[in-house]
């Protein structure tokens, strides 16, 4: 089952540069509880430890920098906030467990591990306005990109009930026949009744992958363009090529959802 947590990240409230000032609140994840009884060694007091997979991020209300050494161990991407984050987050209560999460702070940063990278790093958080060195804050976490990857076919996050039909063709030109199916008369009718999602641009890849549609082509060995069929709670019940015509899409359809 997947957890949906609101504002689990901290956001940072810069101190004025004065004697006796309140040291600014965090902006960085908070490391998750150790589970009792303890499975395995936990990470050092205090750390987090970035898997393969998953994500840190860091909400801040104050406009700033952040950087992260050694910059070959991660990829850190800058979003707008407010806005909700679906996926597997390096600081989740349940390791391994999807979770939606809504960051209120306008200035948002997401960083994942580079695959085949493992090692310690540091994030440092600088404002754009800083006045005090105190106000420049410093995170530190473990960074496991050739470790455990996340469980095999990750349910992707889905709202409302019944079966879902989702087109992810971000990556590959689909062939005029398949270009066509987007806005056939079938899918045309499943996304009119709420049933259906399609991914065409090349800029909807962090949609695509907050989602978890990327990890569910790759664990079923399936490249873009691509055609998913979701059950009622998310899990995927069919994971193939994108048809090459209306005929062979409503097959596939007919033998992957229920009447």
């Amino acid at each position: 089952m997947r957890q949906v947590r609101h504002g689990a990240c901290l956001v940072l409230v810069l101190a004025a540069a004065a004697v006796g000032a309140t040291p600014p609140e965090s902006p960085f994840p908070s490391p998750p509880p150790v589970p009792q009884p303890m499975p395995a060694p936990p990470p050092a007091a205090g750390v987090i430890d970035l898997g393969a997979g998953q994500m840190y991020v860091v909400n801040s209300k104050a406009d700033g920098a952040l950087f992260v050494h050694p910059e070959d161990l991660v990829s850190v991407v800058a979003k707008k906030g407010p806005l909700t984050i679906d996926g597997l987050f390096a600081d989740a209560k349940v390791p391994g467990e999807s979770e939606t999460r809504d960051y209120a702070g306008p200035f948002v940063w997401v960083v994942k591990s580079v695959p085949g990278k493992s090692g310690k790093a540091t994030a440092l958080f600088i404002p754009k306005q800083w006045t005090d060195p105190k106000e420049i804050l410093r995170d530190r976490f473990t960074v496991n990109g050739g470790g455990v990857a996340p469980k095999p076919d990750p349910a992707p996050v889905v709202s409302g009930t019944g079966e879902w039909v989702v087109v992810v063709a971000n990556e590959a030109n689909p062939t005029p026949a398949q270009g066509k199916l987007v806005d056939g008369p079938t899918l045309r009718a499943l996304k009119s009744a709420g049933k259906c999602r399609v991914y065409t641009d090349v800029s909807e890849a962090d949609k695509v992958a907050a989602k978890g549609y990327d990890r569910v082509l790759a664990n079923a060995g399936v490249k873009s363009p691509a055609l998913i069929v979701l059950d009622g709670v998310g899990k995927p019940v069919l994971v193939q090529a994108l048809p090459a015509d209306e005929a062979a899409l409503a097959a596939a359809l007919k033998g992957a959802m229920k009447p």
